[in-house]
């Protein structure tokens, strides 16, 4: 039960919560599996699983999982067996059952689902090499049943705390004109707020499922997916931009997602999101302090970042050429650049 309680912790022992599952139930072997949406794998721990059974699961049977299959219509709490969903599946046939199950000499596997929360589903798995047939239903009573109940409510707090804390980071900086969402490597939307949802969503970068990352140019999706990629392999911040229309982005900031946001070592990405836009400019004001410049020095480089010439800014106020000339040569003074073009570059500090 102490190991059940620690899952809140910022890093949950679940290497002890394995093993005292595996001897609890009585199995040869314990899993903590995860999926997102369909059949994508998250996360595959395991406690007394041999090298060769997990590189096949990883690579392929994965995929043909039946218990996966039948966990997305299942609640937390749910037991499901192998054994019993042979009606369900045709057991003679099936690859999970013939070629996965068969070659590692595994007879039954029952799960019992602790996270069902749409966007993803987590079981603790339990393998023997002896069937037993109906197992499950003595688990629904006695220190199975306690303890499997305090691991799904301590699952639960944890998926509760990471949402509050998400809630609160959106909210934050959603008034900054940003958002957020949780992502998997391959640019599946775990987690999401509806104004997140909307930003995507008028960037058409919404999949048909409107819970994948995409880019009406194949090129672009696949730079993203690339960039998701990159961060969750070497676990580092990675940033892209995309163009949505003419003069219109959007900068992704990708970063391997804070531990509260994960039950365990799943590689999901937190990622924090803004438009950008070629037609806003800094203002004058904000201009005229940071670069120590007079109002009148502040509106030409205005004008500058804008993409006007010396001479248009002259025409459209009235002032004469040379002395719109002369202030732009005391900008450049004041702001240590030898160039106009780097003026307007180092004005876009403050965009």
């Amino acid at each position: 039960m102490e190991a059940a309680h620690h899952i809140q912790d910022p890093e949950p022992p679940w290497g002890d919560v394995l093993r005292t599952a595996k001897e609890l139930v009585g199995a040869d072997a314990t899993t903590l599996t995860m999926f997102g949406q369909g059949q994508t794998l998250l996360l595959f721990e395991r406690q007394g699983v041999d090298d060769a059974l997990d590189a096949d699961y990883r690579a392929s049977y994965y995929k043909v999982d039946v218990l996966a299959e039948s966990a997305r219509s299942r609640c937390i709490g749910e037991w499901l067996d192998t054994d019993a969903l042979r009606s369900d599946f045709d057991k003679a046939r099936h690859p999970f059952y013939t070629e996965f199950l068969r070659k590692h000499r595994v007879s039954q596997i029952m799960v019992f689902v602790v996270l069902a929360d749409g966007e993803r589903r987590a079981a603790m798995g339990f393998q023997r090499t002896a069937l037993t047939v109906g197992a499950t239903r003595a688990f629904a009573h006695g220190d199975v049943a306690r303890y499997m109940t305090a691991l799904a409510n301590a699952v639960s707090s944890r998926e509760q705390a990471g949402r509050i804390q998400l809630e609160a980071v959106e909210a934050t900086i959603n008034g900054l004109g940003e958002s957020t969402f949780i992502a998997s490597y391959s640019g599946e939307i775990l987690r999401i707020s509806e104004s997140a949802v909307e930003l995507l969503h008028r960037a058409d970068m919404l999949g048909p499922d409107k819970r994948s990352l995409t880019h009406p140019r194949p090129t672009v999706a696949q730079r993203l997916t690339e960039a998701l990629n990159r961060a969750a392999q070497f676990n580092v911040k990675t940033t892209i931009g995309v163009p949505i229309s003419w003069g219109r982005g959007m900068r992704f900031d990708i970063l391997p997602s804070p531990q509260i946001y994960r039950l365990s070592n799943e590689p999901t990405l937190f990622v924090r999101f803004k438009m950008l836009s070629a037609f806003v400019t800094p203002g004058i004001e904000e201009v005229a302090m940071y670069f120590a410049l007079t109002s009148a020095e502040a509106r030409v480089l205005v004008s500058l970042v804008e993409g006007h010439a010396p001479a248009d800014y002259a025409s459209s106020t009235g002032l004469a050429e040379s002395t719109v000339r002369n202030q732009v040569a005391s900008l450049m003074h004041k702001m240590s650049c030898s160039k106009v073009s780097e003026v307007v570059r180092l004005a876009t500090v403050l965009l």
